[in-house]
């Protein structure tokens, strides 16, 4: 009766010590899915944005040529075609919304093929330029911001609900 006991306990604590391992196990290959994950969101996301559009953007901002500041919108633009509608899912507003963008991009990019025609010396030359410089950091901002509403889309963010239950699980198998 005595060893019958004893290899009762003896089995259930070589079970505890498999579902702990497995625990374990789940918990290290969760937080390995949530890192590749963030990384494969910020590859397939947010880079795409920051090297097609913000970075011509910027490079816009700080041209002093209407050449130039048309150059870099045209790319501005081409990088901005892959995106359409509003990323933002609460309370979206035009001035996160690509397609509206895109327009005052291409607007923008319309009077600075119209400006470059003319003499640098040309007051409304001059006077684009300032604009331009001056108005292409708010897209920049505005697009900053749609990239912060693409990583919280509703999909990523029921994705990281269920890591976080699959944790949850994990822990609770490793602590058993």
């Amino acid at each position: 009766m005595y060893m019958n006991w004893v290899k009762q306990y003896e089995r259930a604590v070589r079970r505890r010590r498999i579902v702990n391992r497995v625990g374990v196990a789940m918990f290290l290959a969760v937080i390995a899915m949530a890192v590749v994950l963030t990384i494969k969101i910020y590859i397939d996301v947010i880079y795409p944005i920051d090297r097609d559009v913000i970075t011509h953007l910027d490079f816009a901002a700080k041209q002093a040529s209407a050449d130039a500041i048309a150059r870099e919108l045209e790319l501005a633009i081409e990088g901005l075609s892959k995106y359409h509608g509003n990323p933002v899912w609460i309370m979206p507003t035009a001035a996160t919304d690509f397609d509206y963008i895109r327009n005052q991009l291409e607007e923008q990019y319309r009077m600075a093929l119209n400006m470059s025609k003319l003499s640098p010396s040309d007051y409304a030359y001059q006077r684009y330029v300032e604009n331009a410089i001056r108005t292409l950091p708010q897209y920049i901002s505005n697009l900053n911001t749609c990239k912060k509403w693409l990583i919280i889309s509703p999909q990523n963010l029921a994705t990281f609900a269920i890591l976080v239950a699959l944790m949850a699980v994990a822990y609770k198998l490793a602590t058993f």
